[in-house]
């Protein structure tokens, strides 16, 4: 027999909770019942919560599977699946808003902004962040993914200086989970960095990110060899 919610306590409904104690105080399964909204023929909004969330060994990989609309859970249907993948592109946008905010330059910093981004991508991406006079950000951009790392390092150049950029961030992924960089990966840079001298424009870093674990060219030494 179906437990309908309005029929549970006051201090157990998910919205009457959040308004006595505040949306913090809500469990995830809680938060996740609320943007279901409704349950469905013998379950309600708790218990598909529940199930969904029984169904991923973490929210990371919840959140990619809404998004991919690839939901493993009875009651979640297309609409409810857009809803979730809504809630969890919002997050992810607020935590790139911090991040454009207000950034750290020490590598370990960087790995964890960016590691839920890059680590999972099944190709190789590189990110750029083109940096102002006080190393906050100014724009981002992608200029390579796929099943290496392949970039124009005059492109990336012309848009920092088209932008008045005073430095570079680099970040990419390996999805074999080795961050040791290739010797592509380190020639490429190189050329990279080199081009990008000439027009006062340094490269601050370049990390390597994976899933447990990172390589920054900064903290190797590498990009101080090339001065």
């Amino acid at each position: 027999m179906e437990v309908k919610i309005k029929d549970l306590y006051e201090e157990r409904r998910p919205r009457e909770k959040a308004g006595l104690y505040g949306i913090s105080s809500l469990s995830e399964g809680e938060l996740l019942a609320l943007v279901i909204g409704s349950g469905t023929k013998g379950k309600n909004a708790l218990e598909c919560a529940s199930s969904l969330l029984n169904g991923y060994p973490s929210l990371s990989s919840l959140s990619e599977g809404a998004i991919s609309l690839r939901l493993k859970a009875e009651g979640i249907g297309k609409a409810k699946a857009y809803a979730l993948a809504a809630c969890f592109e919002l997050a992810r946008r607020l935590n790139r808003e911090g991040v454009l905010k207000g950034l750290s330059l020490e590598p370990h910093d960087l790995y964890l902004r960016y590691r839920e981004r890059l680590s999972k991508l099944r190709g190789e991406s590189l990110l750029v962040i083109y940096l102002d006079h006080r190393n906050k950000p100014l724009r981002e951009v992608e200029p390579s993914r796929g099943k290496s790392l392949t970039f124009d390092p005059k492109s990336i150049v012309a848009e920092g200086v088209m932008i008045n950029a005073k430095g570079m961030l680099l970040f990419h992924n390996h999805p074999s989970g080795i961050p040791m960089p290739s010797k592509k990966d380190i020639d490429s840079t190189m050329i990279l960095y080199k081009t990008a001298q000439q027009f006062n424009l340094p490269i601050i870093d370049h990390i390597i990110i994976v899933g447990e674990g990172y390589f920054s060219f900064a903290e190797e030494g590498l990009i101080k060899g090339w001065g």
